[in-house]
């Protein structure tokens, strides 16, 4: 394999830059570029026999107003289809973590639980202490409508030595990277959206067209912080990293990468004016971004991106992809629903999960609320909400199973869902993807690194970068990067070798 140079803790992102049911499974696969669709069950009654088992879901939200008729119309549907209950607990995002973990390690009764890998209710953490019910053996017939639906690839954060224990939610989890652009800036001066953009440099006469032209303007705004884009920081570290195109056939270098081009790019754009005056001090430049005086900014290229942002900047952009959409090692692991092991009927919670992903009605139920009381029905597959509702599950349709069965809302683009399921069907999928390292025995080189990080994280922008970026890579190896990226490179190689 190809011998890649040494990668940097952490640098600026730019430039190469570019900066669960018993019921039968759905009968009819659809078209591919459209993905799978959730089926109608509203004619079918329910073929499970006896006492209606109730699920109780630990869910990611505040009580809303109206639960209490909400939960009503919702279990009316479940029990008429699926011969089921659920019971929610309502806790807020803040209180979640302290919240679950209790109730795991208590031995509390509850069936459905939100997980992530970095953020909530970590899943490694609950593994460890086998908290998660092994899902495998009963997905295939009380999952079916998950199977059929979700994306093969993104079973891969959720299972464990071959053995699943979360089941990711359906979202946008393929993401490029984007330049957004002001378009009556890019019109003024020749700036085509619909040619291709690889790199920082095909914009750079544009930029200098903005210094040159527009007082009061900056030319662009780039994150910090981030790992340039053709390689991907691994996980749990974000220390070290791998070349996204790498061969897993021939093993994967684990990398962390010097001052060099990137630093040189970042130190030649802020001479030039390119970037804002305060970028080296890090400042918080968000309030400038929103009010429209970045000609460009960086970021994800999402789904019909030059309305979205363009709405939410009041202004006019233009989006300009750079890469392709890009399944990351943990793409997908931010949102997962796990069954608790302790579970009295973890079939039953299977079936639960399974019903979101597979009634339209009953997703969306929870969704809205209750047609004219929460929304109006414009339509088979659009709602508008009506003033004064307070039902605002919507907001986190990403938490409870599969988003795209979410009916659309006014200004929504018409095939968000379908192509955003064919975008996480085609992107590129990372040559890691469900690895994970573990860095516990580290955190006296993590701590140092971090130090040295913070001491050298502005001295891109200085006129002796050059020399200070020697400093920077001595203090580094001091630190102990090199003990580190040998850590994870091992735990690499025998996850590559078991697989």
């Amino acid at each position: 394999m190809k011998k890649l140079f040494a990668l940097l803790l952490a640098v600026v992102m730019l430039l190469s830059l570019a900066a669960c049911n018993n019921e039968k499974p759905v009968e009819t696969k659809p078209q591919e570029t459209q993905g799978p669709q959730p089926t109608d069950k509203a004619t079918e009654p329910s073929e499970t026999q006896g006492p209606p088992v109730t699920v109780k879901w630990m869910t990611i939200h505040p009580e809303p107003a109206d639960a209490d008729i909400v939960i009503a119309r919702l279990n009316e549907l479940l029990l008429e289809r699926y011969n089921l209950q659920v019971e929610f607990e309502w806790i807020a995002t803040g209180e979640y973590n302290d919240r679950t973990k209790l109730a795991s390690t208590s031995g509390e009764d509850y069936d459905i639980v939100y997980t992530t890998y970095v953020w909530l209710n970590k899943f490694e953490e609950n593994l460890s202490r086998g908290a998660f019910y092994d899902l495998t053996d009963i997905l295939d017939e009380y999952g079916a409508a998950i199977k059929e639906q979700l994306v093969p690839a993104m079973w891969d954060v959720a299972t464990v030595s071959g053995r699943i224990y979360a089941i990711p939610n359906q979202q946008a989890s393929g993401t490029g990277l984007a330049f957004f652009v002001q378009k009556d800036l890019a019109d003024k001066y020749g700036l085509d959206p619909t040619q291709p953009v690889t790199s920082g440099d095909d914009i750079e006469w544009f930029l200098q067209k903005i210094v040159e032209n527009e007082e009061g303007i900056y030319p662009i705004h780039i994150p910090s912080g981030a790992f340039p884009p053709d390689y991907e920081a691994i996980a749990a570290s974000n220390l070290v990293g791998i070349k996204k195109s790498d061969d897993p056939s021939d093993g994967i270098e684990v990398i962390y990468r010097a001052a060099d081009f990137t630093w040189a790019k970042i130190n030649d754009w802020y001479n030039k004016g390119y970037l804002h005056p305060e970028f080296h001090m890090s400042a918080d430049l968000n309030t400038i971004k929103a009010a429209n005086q970045f000609a460009v900014f960086t970021g994800n290229a999402i789904l019909d991106g030059a309305a979205t942002i363009s709405i939410s900047q009041g202004e006019e952009y233009y989006m300009i992809p750079y890469s392709n959409a890009y399944l990351s090692m943990t793409a997908g692991s931010d949102t997962m629903l796990a069954i608790n092991s302790n579970s009295k009927d973890p079939v039953a919670a299977l079936r639960l999960i399974n019903a979101f992903w597979e009634d339209e009605e009953i997703f969306n139920t929870f969704m809205f609320g209750l047609e004219g009381v929460h929304y109006n029905k414009i339509d088979a597959t659009h709602v508008e909400l009506i003033e004064g509702s307070t039902w605002d599950l919507y907001t986190k349709d990403w938490a409870h199973g599969n988003q795209f069965n979410r009916w659309l809302m006014p200004g929504e683009y018409e095939n968000k869902w379908a192509e955003t399921y064919a975008t996480n069907a085609n992107a590129d999928v990372s040559p890691i993807r469900g690895f994970t390292c573990d860095l516990t025995d580290l955190q006296v080189e993590l701590t140092q690194i971090s130090a040295v990080f913070n001491e050298y994280k502005n001295a891109n922008v200085e006129d002796n970068w050059e020399e200070l970026a020697k400093e920077y890579e001595e203090k580094l190896k001091a630190a102990g990067i090199e003990t580190v990226v040998k850590a994870v490179q091992e735990q690499l190689d025998a996850w590559l070798a078991s697989k």
